[in-house]
């Protein structure tokens, strides 16, 4: 998948060494099926382990991802 895929997926920055790849389907019957690349990511590793974050914090509370948009644009205003 490296060869077809050379940025980070979230991020759209170039795979470092070290880059991870993520299974979409967390089901772990499915794991070692590689049959469907649609359900693997690459992801730089610090990307990957926000991911992991995110999403459970997702799972519980979907509004975080509103909350973070809001904080990142007030982020951005602040620091023109």
């Amino acid at each position: 998948m490296k060869e077809e895929r050379k940025y980070d997926e979230i991020t759209d920055e170039e795979l470092y060494p070290g880059w991870s790849l993520h299974h979409i389907d967390m089901n772990e019957a499915h794991y070692t099926n590689i049959s469907n690349e649609n359900n693997f990511m690459c992801l730089n590793r610090q990307t990957h382990e926000f991911l992991h974050w995110l999403l459970r914090h997702y799972k519980r509370n979907p509004d975080i991802l509103d909350r973070l948009r809001d904080i990142c644009e007030y982020h951005q205003e602040v620091n023109k």
